[in-house]
């Protein structure tokens, strides 16, 4: 009291100084607690003298760590028991000279967070630990209580218990801060993995790479650890879709950073590429076209890009021009594609091609989509396509149908096939492709280029009977006065092609022009004499009729042998001789009997003529009803002369009817579109 009294500071330094001797000898615990917490006021408030000073803080040090080191009996236990009363006391003292002792504040706080680790309570240590290392650092000491200290926190860390976040936030704390004061200490190599690792974690791309940056620094042997640990980064970059800094990266490593090698830079050099193209994939959605298609030139027209993304590129430009009409830019664009792409690259992409193809001709350049269809085809012409040989098919079929598109001629069509022989193709898609490109000239109604294309595929069982049909059918379209030249032109393809199966055509036509040649040539005479012969009239109109009959039954006899054609050149005639006859009995005047005889004659002959007429009327109408029956465009003929059953006699009449016969017989019974189909008689 006297010291405080005359403000005698030392003098009071001292006494306390005593106090704490005495206390501890007399073991006043509490008395020697209170004393040091009034050192400690003394020395906020006033300057006091360092040796005293010191004695104070080895004296509250040496009984603060005898009390840490009874603070817990047994160590070993899961449950710590420990006096609650003392954890405060030791854990005051030791803030009481981390006050007193500022230069040795991070050992102080290290033994509070050696305290608190000691009862079990790790979350309080690790705050305690954080403590001492923070003051680590603003002492700038990284002497051997700052590397107990963040040793302590690593092995603390997974006891605490925190939540994830937590946790991760401590660890870094500690490997950063071990990084920091040992940059190159026994566990350090594997810290600076264990950091990059946590910030690769947590996605914390810069953190890591900094992280790469020093370790690298620190342990140049460590190479190929550090392309690992670039490699990741790298691998973040692209799927965080980030080009700048990826960018950045492969300019060191295009260099030498870190000995990459070469396959390792251009796959990342093309993921970069790849980057590049969906960012102007988007700009292409979003209608910014011409943005889109700068961005795709500049990745052709760079050097560093491998030419797999170039070509793509390219190619998204020729897509791009062919969206917007222009053929010739969009197929100059793909060929600069197509010369830089390699084929293992390119068979992916064959059914984008096919598109682009099919686009150039719907633009109505047939040249650039026959252009596309052959280099593909040629270029991959032993490969299997993915959908077996459907793109392959459909690429040959662009050739084929371009082709045709001004005028089918077999010369072209051969030389495409000759190209595609070995091109391992479907064999029934070669054969039906022959099969249309046949029917092809057909439709065309060339038979010069028909026979052309055939010689070439003679041993095609179903194109021959297909050339058998057509050579009919222009057999029957032949006007009469050119059938005889056309039979001899039919049969000298017969000679050489006998699979072509027309050897009966003309047997039954030869049969059946013999019985119109009759019937046309047949006429119906009386004998006139000066006296009339009914007698010898009678037995000429019956002979007449048996003549008719006989004709009836040849014609259907004829008729059971023959084809449709044949049949309607039958039935064409077979009215002729009721007229003939009716007109012959009409035009019959008997001599040497008077006017009342002609009269009653005239009036019994007109039952008969009258006869003669409906039965030829009758055979008019079952030929037309033939006709519709077999649906021979029964609507065009209904309205055509063979229904004037008069226009008869007039030989020019006659010629128009056979002429309207024969046109019609052409395609009523041979249909170029189907060949095939078959007819009812």
């Amino acid at each position: 009291k006297d010291t405080q009294r005359r403000k005698d500071f030392t003098g009071e330094m001292k006494v306390h100084l005593a106090q704490l001797d005495f206390y501890r000898e007399n073991k006043k615990d509490d008395l020697y607690f209170e004393t040091a917490n009034n050192i400690l006021d003394l020395n906020k408030k006033n300057k006091l003298d360092q040796d005293d000073l010191l004695f104070a803080i080895n004296k509250i040090k040496e009984v603060a760590g005898f009390m840490q080191i009874n603070l817990v009996k047994n160590k070993n236990t899961d449950e710590v028991k420990y006096n609650k009363g003392d954890f405060k006391k030791i854990m005051r003292y030791f803030d009481i000279l981390s006050i007193l002792d500022k230069n040795k504040k991070n050992q102080y706080r290290y033994y509070q967070g050696e305290t608190a680790l000691s009862i079990h309570n790790y979350q309080q240590a690790l705050k305690y630990y954080v403590k001492a290392v923070m003051n680590s650092k603003k002492l700038k000491d990284n002497g051997d209580i700052t590397k107990k200290s963040l040793e302590a926190m690593l092995s603390t860390i997974e006891f605490a218990q925190f939540k994830k976040s937590k946790d991760n936030q401590y660890t870094i704390f500690a490997f950063k801060n071990y990084l920091l004061f040992y940059p190159k200490a026994e566990k350090s190599q594997t810290i600076y993995q264990k950091l990059f690792n946590k910030y690769y974690e947590l996605q914390n791309s810069d953190n890591a790479v900094n992280t790469l940056i020093v370790y690298k620094y620190n342990y140049p042997a460590d190479e190929i650890i550090h392309r690992e640990m670039l490699t990741q980064i790298l691998d973040t970059y692209i799927k965080e879709k980030n080009t700048d800094k990826l960018t950045a990266w492969i300019n060191k490593i295009e260099k030498g950073y870190l000995s990459f090698k070469s396959d390792y830079i251009q796959n990342s050099i093309a993921a970069l590429g790849r980057l590049l193209f969906n960012k102007y994939q988007e700009m292409e959605k979003n209608g910014k076209i011409k943005e889109a298609t700068e961005g795709y030139e500049s990745i052709y027209d760079s050097k560093k890009y491998p030419n797999r993304i170039k070509a793509e590129a390219a190619y998204a430009i020729a897509t791009l021009y062919q969206e917007q009409n222009n053929a010739r830019e969009s197929y100059k664009w793909l060929q600069k594609s197509l010369s830089i792409y390699e084929d293992k690259d390119l068979f992916e992409v064959t059914s984008s091609l096919l598109v682009l193809a099919k686009g150039y001709r719907l633009l109505q350049n047939f040249k650039l989509s026959s252009n596309l269809a052959d280099l593909v085809s040629k270029r991959f012409c032993q490969e299997k396509f993915k959908d077996k040989f459907k793109e392959k098919n459909e690429f040959y079929e662009i050739l084929i149908s371009n082709s045709a598109v001004d005028k089918t001629e077999a010369k072209e069509l051969l030389k495409i096939e000759s190209d595609f022989s070995g091109c391992q193709m479907e064999k029934h898609f070669v054969e039906k492709t022959q099969l249309d490109n046949f029917e092809r000239l057909i439709l065309n109604e060339d038979q010069k280029e028909a026979i052309e294309y055939f010689s070439a595929h003679s041993d095609n069982e179903k194109m021959a009977r297909q050339m058998g049909r057509f050579l009919k059918f222009k057999f029957w379209v032949a006007p009469a006065n050119s059938k005889e030249k056309v039979k001899k032109e039919i049969l000298a393809i017969y000679d050489k092609y006998p699979s072509i199966q027309i050897g009966d055509l003309f047997t039954q036509y030869e049969k059946v022009v013999e019985f119109r040649e009759k019937i046309q040539n047949l006429t119906f005479t009386f004998t006139n004499k000066e006296k009339f012969d009914e007698e010898k009239y009678n037995s000429e109109i019956e002979q007449y009729f048996s003549i008719i009959t006989s004709l009836n039954n040849e014609a259907i006899a004829l008729s059971k042998e023959s084809n449709p054609e044949e049949v309607i050149l039958i039935r064409d005639v077979l009215a002729r001789p009721y007229y003939a006859l009716m007109d012959t009995i009409n035009a019959y005047v008997p001599q040497g009997v008077d006017i009342k005889y002609i009269d009653g004659f005239k009036a019994g002959m007109r039952q008969i003529t009258e006869s003669l007429a409906a039965k030829g009327l009758q055979v008019d109408r079952e030929k037309v009803a033939y006709l519709q029956k077999n649906n021979f465009f029964f609507e065009v003929q209904k309205h055509d002369k063979f229904i004037n059953e008069k226009e008869r006699i007039n030989e020019n009449a006659d010629e128009r009817l056979r002429e309207n016969l024969n046109y019609h017989s052409a395609f009523l019974f041979s249909n170029t579109m189907d060949l095939t189909r078959g007819q009812k008689k």
